[in-house]
């Protein structure tokens, strides 16, 4: 099949995602899961870049399905250093059974076309242009507020393009049979900035994601809301309301391999949580770590412990702040 021609462009300081689609002459899908895909490019400076879907970096994430999809995902901390004002690239791919690198083997281009790079039309916002808004209280009940028992950590204000925490200690030692997570007062320039995770007592080489750069559908300054399993099917924090609940939704994968400032221990917690401050390797080496979206590896273990919530902002040009948040647990044995 001939290459197509397609051209794009990339927005400075800002994270990127081009997304393509391989068809047959007939308009199926390709299966790419054993191909090799290498997307290469060049900018007016003569400086080359290499894109493939076999390296695991924190520069880039290149990913293949079996429904012909490739999408190159480039964060906001690597286009910020793009200085070049255009580029060309060659998209190709290779059999399972051929090698790129000498082989003098055949490979199919399938794209080519130019890149042209562009800088903010808007200046960054500055915390003096974050108007501070009261923290909402009024939070829904989780399915049945009677049955949990709450317990509040403090405050957290984001630092640019890095990651903050705060830290719940519970002594009770009884098994859980429910949780949910409340978020009290969130304020933030950029909400598809925040990735946030909860660590859990007893959960060393894991983490739940709570939040992966996604959109607020209702955000307005101050939002709360609660992540909850209990919560309906077809809700999630898209389509949550102000004091709502919703479920967690699945972007582990999306975040492993696209946030690079996961491995940064640079931000510090502030508020009266204890154990304030980033472990850094709660937050980094995900290859020997997994990456949970569902509260289903809590249920039936015991409460007693520190639980931490850390926020990670990976655009030094958005800010904000949480006012606090909040553990509702509910133990197997209240009220039987």
């Amino acid at each position: 099949m001939p290459a197509a021609s397609f051209n794009f462009r990339i927005e400075q300081g800002s994270d990127f995602q081009v997304v393509f689609r391989y068809l047959d002459e007939n308009q199926n899908p390709i299966n790419l899961k054993n191909m090799y895909v290498l997307l290469r490019m060049r900018d007016n400076t003569g400086v080359e870049y290499n894109f493939d879907n076999t390296t695991k970096t924190s520069e880039y994430s290149l990913v293949t399905t079996e429904d012909g999809f490739i999408t190159l995902d480039i964060p906001a901390k690597v286009t910020d250093n793009y200085t070049f004002n255009t580029a060309q690239y060659e998209l190709d791919i290779q059999e399972p059974n051929e090698v790129f690198v000498g082989s003098g083997t055949k490979s199919n281009r399938i794209l080519f076309g130019n890149v042209s790079v562009i800088s903010r039309l808007l200046d960054p916002p500055t915390r003096s242009n974050l108007t501070v808004f009261p923290a909402d209280q009024d939070l829904c009940p989780p399915v049945m507020l009677s049955d949990a028992i709450v317990y509040t950590g403090g405050p957290l204000t984001m630092v640019d393009d890095s990651v903050v925490s705060n830290t719940i200690s519970i002594a009770d030692t009884r098994n859980i049979k429910s949780i949910e997570i409340g978020l009290v007062g969130l304020n933030h320039t950029n909400m598809q900035d925040l990735n946030i995770f909860l660590k859990y007592p007893g959960s060393e080489q894991n983490s739940i994601l709570l939040v992966g750069s996604q959109k607020f559908l209702n955000y307005s300054p101050g939002f709360s809301f609660i992540l909850s399993d209990r919560a309906p099917e077809n809700t999630s924090t898209h389509n949550v309301q102000n004091g709502g609940m919703c479920r967690t939704t699945d972007k582990t994968n999306y975040i492993r391999f696209r946030i690079p400032v996961l491995g940064d221990a640079s931000g510090s917690g502030s508020g009266s949580g204890s154990g304030s401050g980033v472990d850094e390797q709660i937050i980094i080496g995900y290859d020997n770590q997994t990456l949970l979206h569902s509260f289903d590896s809590i249920i039936g273990s015991p409460a007693n412990g520190d639980w931490s919530l850390y926020v990670c902002d990976h655009d030094k040009n958005a800010i904000g702040f949480l006012h606090s948040w909040r553990l509702y647990i509910t133990y197997e044995d209240l009220f039987e």
